[in-house]
């Protein structure tokens, strides 16, 4: 939600979201402090370290305490925002949201306490695990791509959604593909939105999450160039077509990644299949030399099976 704050819904940001925000940041500080009395596992003897003098020198001395400082300061915005005038509290909640995102730095972590949880229920398939990684860093990546390359994209506008007198000057004259994309323009455009003829019977104001729908879309045609023609970069606008070039190169080795990770995936499930196959041929040839009844034969059938 960060990137969509900072880039899409910047003023207009709903007060529950907000809420949302304070809540996790208290959170967060309590994780954060909790950390000091949390044992660790020490590398060297594979030992539960619970002395509370060392587990907060180790962590003091962490490169994860730093970046969780840093992390916390967030929660500051909350009892300054009643000292500081409107324009003051914009920039400093902008500044702020940004450090809220280092916490992404710990996602590498915390997907391997996952397998490890998991590992202890069921065996973890490594190539299904790390797809699922992949998937969701995508998402992720996506999400922040998509808002930042509408932020940047009408740094030319004030406001994106001005009052219906003024949309066709502020907005329809600039150069830049939201002012070109018939969808976004038909919803906000008043002169088509009062229509009786026209399709768009839900006319907005102010549209943000159509913003995002769009930016994603156009980001997607445009990563794994798909081009479908219907959200276009202005060829004049130096900014959008630098960034679709960039998104375009992260596209080829994010499509080359997923694709050789899904490769990896289906030869994984071959394998194990086969290997189950294999096995099962020679269960059933030693339950036909023993002589064991079909019966039998059939529920241990259904019981290997059921474990496979």
């Amino acid at each position: 939600m960060t990137p969509l704050r900072l880039f899409i819904l910047k003023e207009r940001t709903p007060k529950a979201l907000i809420s949302v925000d304070v809540a996790l940041d208290i959170i967060f500080v309590v994780d954060t402090l909790l950390h000091f009395f949390r044992p660790y596992i020490d590398q060297d003897t594979g030992q539960v370290v619970t002395n509370l003098k060392k587990i907060r020198s180790k962590y003091a001395a962490s490169m994860a305490f730093y970046m969780n400082v840093l992390a916390c300061i967030p929660i500051l915005k909350t009892p300054l925002a009643p000292l500081l005038n409107d324009e003051t509290n914009v920039a400093l909640s902008t500044n702020f949201n940004i450090l809220r995102m280092i916490r992404i730095l710990h996602f590498p972590e915390q997907f391997e306490e996952l397998k490890s949880f998991l590992s202890r229920k069921v065996p973890v398939n490594e190539s299904s695990f790390r797809m699922g990684v992949i998937l969701f860093f995508t998402q992720l990546l996506m999400c922040m791509f998509a808002s930042v390359y509408f932020g940047l994209s009408s740094t030319k506008v004030d406001d994106m959604c001005p009052g219906p007198d003024e949309f066709a000057e502020t907005v329809l004259e600039e150069e830049m593909w939201i002012a070109m994309d018939e969808l976004i323009v038909n919803t906000m455009d008043p002169q088509i939105c009062n229509t009786t003829e026209s399709n768009y019977m839900e006319c907005k104001d102010c549209p943000q999450f159509l913003f995002f729908l769009r930016s994603v879309y156009f980001l997607m045609q445009t990563l794994f160039t798909i081009g479908y023609g219907d959200s276009v970069v202005p060829s004049r606008s130096v900014i959008e077509v630098t960034m679709a070039c960039v998104f375009m190169i992260f596209g080829v080795f994010g499509y080359g990644l997923i694709i050789a990770n899904m490769t990896s995936v289906l030869s994984n499930i071959d394998v194990v299949r086969m290997r189950f196959r294999h096995e099962m041929d020679n269960l059933n040839r030693w339950l036909s030399f023993r002589a064991v009844p079909e019966s039998l034969r059939q529920r241990v059938e259904i019981l290997f099976s059921y474990v496979y």
